[in-house]
């Protein structure tokens, strides 16, 4: 099977296969915890519509938000080694142990959730590349090229930004390599910083040891909701 074009643009994912051809550079980092997620349709309103909650345990964590025709996004994440399975048919059961005696919608939620629809995933990133993602036609894109922990929410949105940089790259520049040098280069600044942030929060919000929770959670609550929501701006505000 053969395909013929003026440029291979690998985005292909974490295990990019493109991507071991191109720099051989090995596995991805295990980030150090696990994560189970699920779309489910409650059938009642669990919390206020529009809404999206984040709770913090001691090397646990819940993530909450609606996403739209009363459809509610879930995930938990742990601290585990990398790797590990569940009991097959017993993964519901164990997260609702897990959850026990947490606050809010968490509970409920897992529970109108089917077993079947439940993903496990272990997380990993990779260190940044630096400005050249490729060489001569051949590029990389999304997480084939930085893959990020999801504590800032950015993996699919940063895929769809190098599309549209990629895009007008392609616009700009008469020839193909160009285009591709130039797209590495803006946006390799802005992928190296998100990663390098997603994973500071990831090791702050899967801190286990209850003295390190506990001033975690102290600093928090001394921060004022603008100057969170000014630190976050540059992320979610960003215009390509």
């Amino acid at each position: 099977w053969e395909e013929r074009g003026d440029a291979l643009i690998g985005a292909d994912g974490l295990r990019s296969a493109v991507r071991a051809r191109l720099l051989r550079d090995g596995e991805p980092r295990y980030a150090g915890y696990t994560a189970w997620r699920a779309v489910v349709t409650p059938g009642r309103e669990l919390f206020p519509a529009g809404a999206a909650f984040q709770y913090w345990g001691r090397g646990t964590r819940y993530i909450c938000a609606h996403v739209g025709e009363g459809r509610v996004y879930w995930a938990v994440s742990k601290n585990a080694r990398d790797g590990g399975k569940d009991v097959p048919g017993a993964t519901k059961d164990a997260l609702l142990g897990l959850l026990g005696g947490w606050h809010g919608p968490i509970r409920q939620l897992v529970e109108a959730t089917e077993e079947s629809a439940i993903l496990r995933t272990d997380i990993y990133d990779r260190e940044p590349l630096g400005e050249r993602w490729g060489a001569g036609s051949v590029t990389l894109l999304g997480d084939a090229a930085h893959p990020m922990t999801p504590d800032l929410g950015q993996g699919a949105c940063q895929a769809i930004e190098d599309a549209v940089v990629l895009a007008g790259c392609l616009r700009e520049e008469g020839d193909v390599e160009d285009a591709l040098r130039l797209y590495e280069a803006r946006r390799s600044d802005r992928t190296a910083q998100i990663i390098r942030q997603s994973r500071r929060i990831g090791r702050i919000v899967q801190l286990e040891k209850p003295l390190l929770c506990y001033l975690r959670d102290t600093a928090l609550k001394a921060i004022p909701s603008r100057v969170q929501l000014l630190q976050i701006e540059p992320v979610v505000g960003y215009e390509v």
